[in-house]
């Protein structure tokens, strides 16, 4: 007992000071806390630093009042930042459990939203708001509020916020004013929201005014193009909203008016009913006096186990402007009607029954067409027990009557569903879209029924829909059309997934076609569809049938399906194409799709070529299957080659496609080309295959290992792309493989060997025969090792001493081409050597050139580099080829001297050329009575794309035989030095073996050439003229002076010919036979000429005519060699007939007749 005194003793000495000094600490704190402004700043600046926020600008203390600078706190899901934040309270209230604020007021306050991911689970049972104190605010105050959610503003702004709070048991809101702020408009918001209990179903009392005032003419409060409305009328209006009741029963008020327009609507709501809408009643009228009103009652009934409702509503419109009182969301209409419905519900939530009827006036108008028409139909929904909801497979329509006119449009659905034996009946007649809806294109008629149940029905529709004119063939503007024929059903437990509910049916005829395509099915089709499949069940598939495609030009494409089905990222599908015959009409009529309208030379070489394809695909992650084209018969004829066939044995294409790992497939494709004639070719190639999105495809990164291989392969195919001035021949052996991808680079191997290759260009005498070739590939190189040609003599020359230097020269049998060199194809360079020994480029009966020597070319394009020499082993040209060029007829004249355009090259190469050309020692001009060797070389240069010659051509011996004379050419030589067209001349030649030895001398440039008499010893002019044309000096007389000035004149100046001076209207020497009639045939063909001489002055005469009026004229020939004269006298009876009489060394009367067919 004495322990314990002295205890409790030492516990009061010792605790109580302790405790009284806590206490006192802890008063000390609170006041220091809220009564300074230190303690304020202290508590409030800790507070926010746990919230991960700041204050500022502290000013005040708690208890008498606070005023923060910019407080921003940081809260789970939501970020707040204040400016100017006051705080004023009664707080010696809290002792009788009241806050009472005087004033809590900001300038601007910023909350921000976030989706933190975690949602509040629901509340079960009643909401009821327990406030331990009663809330007092006397004035609350927001200059600007903004609201974030995830970082997207509202559309609205809320500025000037003054309000004030009471709540305790209730709670009233009192807003003197909110401004609420958009795009469009402004509102300004006042009154009183009073809640007599804080739980539910919140019984309640609101009254709201509000003042809106739009921005500009296109804001909905305008309302300017309303009838009846004053023009100078504000752009404002006025609403009162008055809400009494509770969520059980709320009545709801909304009267507005804005210049011409007042709106009235009362309505009896139960909110936390399934369906809330007991009654209501909406007016709405217009200055103009149009208006309209829509009253809907709730005939309650749940008296019963099954609760039934029967809402029926009407609807009235009188004048009603749809598009100005949606704000322009719809197109103008001017709409008048009467309108009702009747409605049973069951359990306030399914509808067993529904009537509907409605009459639009014939007053109406829409999108500015006259409007008419009624909608009349009833549906009944039964009740399945067992689901406990209706039965929709049982739903039915019975009565409808649909029938509109929009102008001259009409449009009519009539008739039932829901049994097996009704049908609607469709009939639709839509000439223009656009009258219905602005923008909508083209025009659409229709005709069809729909009959049936849902689980079973049937349907056959007609359609025809135009986009432009009806006429029209174009692709995308004519006219389409369809005829459809199906029949099906809703449900499961038949055919495809019967587990499954779905649609299944028969799509028993589909005919389609628009601008000369079409797709016709050739017998009927099994398709069904599953939406609520899972991902590992088929969801959708197409039975076996046979689909036509129609083409242009009345051609098709028959395709054999065997079925398709898919599901989720899984299909498959197979099929084949039959009998594919490609001719020039089908293949056309496909290019035509694509604007082709010019033929391609190919085509002519399809011989009744016929093709089979197949395929066999499956999807599931990855791509499998099978794809092939094979040929069935058929031929292709070989270019230029008078209609022989290659010979065509086999031709396939074929596609593997092995699912691997992932979404990964290996690829592997064969191309197989046998023939006769071209050989045979198979190329191989395998690469990966990836899906992406469901979508397979070749990876850019995807390695691609390729092979070709040849046997045999005939050139000939090359005739197709050469022309017809140009011939290739020959065979190929390759062996070559690629490994590499889209995206580079690539690994190239293998070589190409070629025999009896020939290359021949038919106008310049070319002609390269037996060639073999032999060529590798490493990498990005191409090395050619060698492209040889042997010499082959065809002609033999008709010049005698070039013909005698070949025969006899035994090297000259032995001569050769050969070309060799490498070619980088990832920069494009290389070079090529070309190496000519004793080989004849040039044999023609009219000239002849061998050549010996190297060229070199160096190329990194677009740069080309040509450099080299090569020297002419034998050479000899005929210079009467000049005079065998073609000439058009004295009856023949151009009406238009119009040149061709010149086109630029577009080859972009950039080609430099240093090449030297030396005639060697045996090089002969013979013809027109010229006989001489040319010596000499040329050095062929290019710059900058001009070309230019140095060097100089000289004659080496030789003679001119003209007229009976023969000069001999003592000095012939041609200097080069710049452009090839304009050469320096200096050439002469003399009469031999006379007293006085004339010629003549040309000097000067071959644009500007001077001609002068020369003689040795040097005369007069007169008599260099007499001695070279009579030999022998002039007359004594003077007689033959006038005559030599003439045919001096004649010759050396530019002056009138001298035959023109004696009155003849042609005069020329001419090869060929005397007398003929003037037939545009050759005197001889190309072949009789290989062994002929039509150079000799035997076949040469002189012609001299002379035109009379009406189409007569009188001609003489005289021949150069011998004494044949002919005399012929021809007349033009007509444009194309001629008559000839022909005396002398021919006697003859001949009719030609003339017609030229131009290609």
């Amino acid at each position: 007992m004495k322990k314990r005194r002295s205890f409790l003793r030492r516990l009061l000495w010792w605790g109580l000071p302790t405790v009284v000094l806590l206490v006192a600490l802890a008063t000390s704190l609170v006041a220091w806390v809220l009564l300074t402004q230190a303690g304020t700043r202290a508590a409030l600046r800790m507070v926010a630093s746990q919230l991960d926020g700041k204050v500022e600008a502290i000013e005040g203390d708690i208890w008498h009042g606070v005023k923060i600078g910019r407080l921003v706190l940081s809260l789970p899901g939501v970020d707040v930042d204040a400016s100017d934040l006051v705080l004023r309270g009664e707080w010696r209230f809290l002792m009788e459990k009241q806050v009472w604020v005087r004033e809590l007021s900001a300038s601007k306050l910023s909350v921000a939203l976030s989706d933190t991911g975690e949602e509040e689970p629901p509340k079960e049972g009643p909401v009821v708001v327990d406030l331990p104190v009663g809330i007092r605010v006397d004035k609350l105050a927001l200059g600007e509020f903004v609201l974030t959610q995830d970082g997207n503003p509202l559309p609205v702004t809320v500025k000037g916020l003054q309000a004030s709070i009471a709540a305790a048991d209730e709670a009233q809101l009192r807003l003197g004013n909110v401004e609420i702020g958009h795009d469009m408009a402004d509102a300004w918001i006042s009154g009183e929201v009073r809640l007599e209990k804080l739980a539910e179903p919140w019984p309640m009392d609101v009254a709201l005014s509000v003042h809106a005032k739009g921005r500009g003419e296109d804001s909905p409060v305008c309302l300017k193009a309303l009838p009846g409305r004053p023009a100078d009328a504000a752009c404002e209006a006025q609403a009162s909203l008055q809400l009494h009741g509770s969520l059980e029963q709320l009545a709801v008020a909304l009267q507005g008016n804005a210049p011409g327009l007042a709106m009235d609507a009362k309505t009896e709501l139960a909110l936390q009913a399934a369906f809330p809408l007991r009654d209501a009643a909406v007016a709405l009228t217009l200055a103009d006096g149009s208006s309209a009103t829509l009253n809907v009652e709730l005939d309650r009934d749940a008296g019963n186990a099954v609760q039934r409702d029967r809402l029926r509503g009407e609807l009235q419109a009188r004048r009603l402007d749809l598009g100005l009182l949606s704000g322009g969301a719809v197109p103008p209409g001017v709409l008048t009607m009467n309108g009702s419905f009747d409605v049973m519900l069951r359990d306030q939530s399914w509808p067993e029954w529904l009537d509907l009827k409605l009459d639009i006036a014939d007053a109406s108008r829409w999108n500015g067409q006259p409007l008419s028409g009624k909608v009349v139909a009833r549906a009944e929904f039964p009740w399945s027990e067992a689901q406990q909801a209706p039965d929709w497979m049982q739903a039915r329509a019975s009565g409808v009557d649909i029938a509109l006119a929009l102008g001259t449009d009409r449009l009519s659905l009539a008739g039932g569903w829901g049994t097996p034996q009704a049908e609607m009946k469709l009939d639709a007649a839509l000439s223009q879209l656009a009258n219905w809806w602005p923008g909508l294109p083209g025009a659409v008629q229709a005709k069809g029924t729909v009959g049936g149940t849902v689980g079973a029905h049937r349907a056959r529709l007609e359609a025809n829909y135009a986009l432009g004119d009806r006429k029209s063939t174009t692709l995308g503007e004519a006219p389409v059309q369809a005829k459809v024929d199906l029949e099906g059903g809703w449900g499961s437990g038949r055919g495809f997934q019967p587990t499954l509910t779905g649609w299944r049916g028969t799509l028993r005829s589909l005919d389609v076609s628009h601008a000369g395509l079409g797709a016709a099915l050739q017998r009927p089709m099994d398709v069904a569809f599953m939406p609520d499949a899972s991902a590992s069940q088929w969801q959708w598939q197409v039975g076996a049938t046979a689909l036509r495609l129609g083409l242009p030009r009345r051609q098709a494409l028959e395709l054999e399906s065997l079925g398709a089905r898919g599901g989720g990222a899984r299909w498959q599908t197979a099929g084949r194409i039959n009998a594919l015959a490609l001719n020039r009409d089908w293949i056309m009529s496909v290019l035509s799709l694509a604007e082709v309208k010019d033929e391609p030379e190919a085509l002519g070489l399809l011989r009744n070529l016929v093709l089979d394809g197949a395929w066999d695909l499956r999807f599931d992650r990855a791509l499998g299957g099978h794809v092939s084209i094979n040929r069935r018969s058929g031929d292709i004829a070989l270019p230029g080659g008078g209609g022989k066939t290659v010979g065509l044995e086999a031709l396939g294409v074929t596609v593997d496609l092995v699912p691997g790992r992932g979404h990964d497939s290996q690829a592997r494709a064969s191309l197989v080309l046998g023939s006769k004639l071209l050989g045979g070719v198979q190329a191989d190639a395998d690469t990966t295959l990836s899906a992406r999105n469901g979508v397979p495809g070749l990876d850019p990164e995807a390695r691609i290992n390729a092979a070709l291989r040849t046997d045999k392969l005939d050139l000939s195919w090359v005739n197709m792309f050469a022309g017809d001035a140009q011939e290739v021949h020959g065979e190929l052996t390759a062996n070559l493989t690629a490994q590499g991808s889209l995206a580079g680079p690539w690994n190239l191997q293998g070589g190409v060997n070629g025999q009896k290759l020939r290359i021949v260009r038919i106008d310049d005498g070319i002609r390269l025969l037996d060639g073999t070739l032999s060529l590798r590939i490493e990498n990005d190189v191409v090395i050619l090792d060698s492209l040889r040609f042997p010499a082959v003599l065809r002609v033999t020359p008709p010049e005698w001493r070039t013909r005698t230097w070949i025969t006899e020269e035994a090297d000259a049998q032995n001569g050769f081409l050969n070309v060799s060199g490498r070619w980088r194809l990832t920069d494009s360079s290389g070079k090529l050597q070309v190496e000519l020994h004793r080989y004849p480029i040039v044999q023609r009966n009219d000239r002849y050139a061998m050549f010996s020597g190297k060229i070199d070319v160096e190329a990194a394009l677009p740069k080309v580099d040509i450099t080299g020499k090569i020297v002419a082993d034998a050479g000899w040209v005929s210079a009467d080829m000049l005079s065998a060029v073609p000439t058009l007829d004295d009856d023949v004249h151009v009406m238009t001297t119009q040149a061709a355009p010149h086109v630029e090259s577009e080859d972009g190469l950039d080609m430099s050329m240093d090449l030297v050309v030396d005639l060697g020692p045996r090089f002969y001009l013979t013809g027109m009575g010229i006989d001489s060797g040319l010596t000499g070389s040329l050095r062929l240069m290019m710059k900058n794309g001009q070309l230019s010659a140095a060097g100089t051509l000289r004659t080496r011996g030789g003679r001119f035989e003209a007229y009976g004379q023969r000069l001999q050419l003592t000095r012939g030589n041609i200097t080069f030095q710049g452009m090839l067209d304009n050469p320096l001349l200096d050439i002469e030649a003399l009469r031999r073996g006379e007293t006085v030895e004339a010629g003549v001398k040309v000097t000067g440039t071959a644009q500007r050439p001077r001609i002068t008499l020369v003689s040795y010893p040097n005369v007069s002019e007169v008599e260099k003229l007499s001695w070279l044309i009579l030999g022998r000096g002039p007359d004594q007389s003077g007689n033959d002076t006038a005559l030599l000035l003439a045919v001096g004149a004649s010759l050396f100046s530019g002056g009138t010919p001298m035959y023109k001076q004696l009155g003849l209207d042609d005069v020329g020497i001419k090869s060929g036979a005397m007398g003929t009639a003037g037939s545009l045939l050759p005197d001889t063909t190309v072949a009789s000429q290989a062994s002929g001489n039509d150079d000799s002055v035997e076949n040469q005469f002189l012609v001299a005519s002379k035109r009379f009026s009406d189409g007569l004229t009188l001609t003489v020939e005289q021949a150069l060699s011998g004494s044949g004269l002919v005399a012929r006298l021809s007349y033009w009876i007509s444009r194309r007939l001629s008559a000839d009489l022909r005396a002398g060394e021919v006697n003859g009367l001949g009719l030609t007749y003339r017609r030229i067919y131009q290609e």
